[in-house]
């Protein structure tokens, strides 16, 4: 048996629909993380959020996290749905 197949329940899956099911989870984080941090990025700006002591950046970082989140869920939700 091949190291490419796995054993589920279900039966085998093929190492490639994970694989491509991690590129989109990857995918969904980077573009998570770029459109959250830099939404807090012109948050801070508008809002005049201060710098001292790293707070504008921690904003930046905190939104940045939590939206690569979101990406990651996104990502996967929409392999699931156009998976065959």
């Amino acid at each position: 048996m091949p190291a490419c197949f796995w054993h589920g329940r279900s039966g085998k899956i093929p190492c490639m629909k994970a694989l491509i099911g991690l590129v989109f989870a990857l995918l969904g984080m980077v573009a998570g993380f770029t459109v959250g941090a830099t939404l807090a990025y012109l948050g801070a700006i508008v809002f005049q959020v201060s710098s001292r002591e790293g707070a504008a950046g921690y904003l930046v970082v905190g939104v940045g996290l939590l939206g690569a989140i979101a990406g990651l869920v996104a990502g996967l939700v929409w392999y699931a749905r156009s998976a065959p």
